[in-house]
C-alpha cells in the first residue's frame, strides 16, 4: 500500500536522506577500516530488502522501465557503493533534486563494502509511464522513475 506524504516534500526529502545514509555509512567503513579491521578482521556489508521487476511486455520501453524501476530501487544504494555515484538514469529524471557527491565522498563510497546480502521476496512487472498521471499525482520517487509497477502473482 502506498500511503500519500502530507508533510515535507517527497520530491526531494527522500533523496536528502538517502544520500545521508550513503554517506554516514561511508564515513562508518572508512573508520573501521583505520581503527579497527586489521586488529578484528571483519569484512562490511549490506544487505537490502530488492523487488525485482521484470518488463511486462517485450517493447523497448517496457524493458527501459523495468531497468528504471530497477535503479530507483536498488541502483539508488548499491551504485554509489560500487560505482561511487547514482544510476545515470536517477541523475537525468531527477536532475538538480538529487544531491551530488563530493569527489572525496565518491572515492570514500566506491568500494567501502565487502559484501552484498539480496532479500528478495518478490517480483513486479514495469511498464512505461507513457501517461506520466503518477508523476502529476505523487511528485515523488515513484514518479520520477517513470515507471508504472504492478505485481507479479
Amino acid at each position: 500500500m502506498y500511503l500519500l506524504c502530507r508533510a515535507g516534500n517527497s520530491a526531494t526529502e527522500p533523496y536528502i536522506v538517502g544520500h545521508n545514509v550513503l554517506r554516514s555509512h561511508a564515513a562508518a567503513a572508512e573508520i573501521y577500516r583505520k581503527k579497527y579491521k586489521n586488529t578484528q578482521g571483519g569484512a562490511l556489508g549490506i544487505a537490502f530488502d530488492v523487488i525485482w521487476f521484470q518488463p511486462a511486455t517485450n517493447k523497448q520501453e517496457d524493458i527501459e522501465a523495468a531497468q528504471r524501476a530497477q535503479d530507483f530501487q536498488l541502483g539508488w544504494f548499491l551504485d554509489p557503493l560500487m560505482f561511487g555515484d547514482y544510476p545515470s538514469s536517477m541523475r537525468s529524471r531527477v536532475g538538480s533534486r538529487l544531491p551530488k557527491f563530493s569527489p572525496s565522498e565518491s572515492a570514500s563510497l566506491k568500494g567501502s563494502i565487502d559484501f552484498v546480502g539480496i532479500n528478495h521476496y518478490t517480483t513486479f512487472y514495469a511498464r512505461h509511464n507513457s501517461s506520466n498521471l503518477i508523476g502529476i499525482v505523487l511528485n515523488d520517487t515513484i514518479a520520477d522513475s517513470g515507471a508504472v509497477t504492478l505485481r507479479k502473482f
